[in-house]
């Protein structure tokens, strides 16, 4: 059975306070994810072995609204070179949506309003091809955001 291991390089923020006095969060358990061939899908993908934990904090928002996007810094580099937009992810719980990389274009991860503490879980899934097997790197930005 193929498998990829591929390391996140995922950018996060400190506690950002703006003079309006709001503070947004953004903490990440996992950098590096196990990802191997699903062999039951009639199309295979490759499932990640551990998902990705993200933990959003907002406060002082009031009413306002915010955002939380992915954005692909880069394609996968390793064995060979991989598109971004081969790697999608499926969201375990709400308010976090499913989606799909696409390098260089911030993609929606999940949003709300006014203040939260959420820990939210994503899996990432890598359609497989013929790619070679390997180590592969990708870096990633999440980034919180409210007007």
């Amino acid at each position: 059975m193929l498998w990829w291991l591929i390391v996140f390089s995922i950018f996060f923020f400190q506690p950002i306070t703006w003079a309006q006095d709001y503070t947004l969060m953004i903490e990440v358990e996992e950098d590096r994810v196990e990802i191997h061939q699903d062999p039951s899908q009639i199309t295979p993908y490759a499932l990640a072995q551990r998902d990705v934990t993200i933990r959003i904090e907002t406060k002082g928002l009031g009413k306002r609204p915010w955002s939380l996007s992915i954005l692909a810094l880069e394609d996968l580099h390793g064995p060979e070179t991989i598109p971004a937009s081969e790697i999608s992810w499926q969201a375990l719980m709400p308010p976090f949506i499913d989606g799909q990389l696409i390098k260089g274009v911030p993609q929606l991860l999940a949003q709300g309003k006014g203040d939260t503490q959420l820990i939210g879980k994503i899996r990432f899934l890598f359609k497989s091809g013929t790619y070679e097997a390997g180590l592969y790197d990708l870096r990633i930005q999440l980034i919180l955001s409210s007007p």
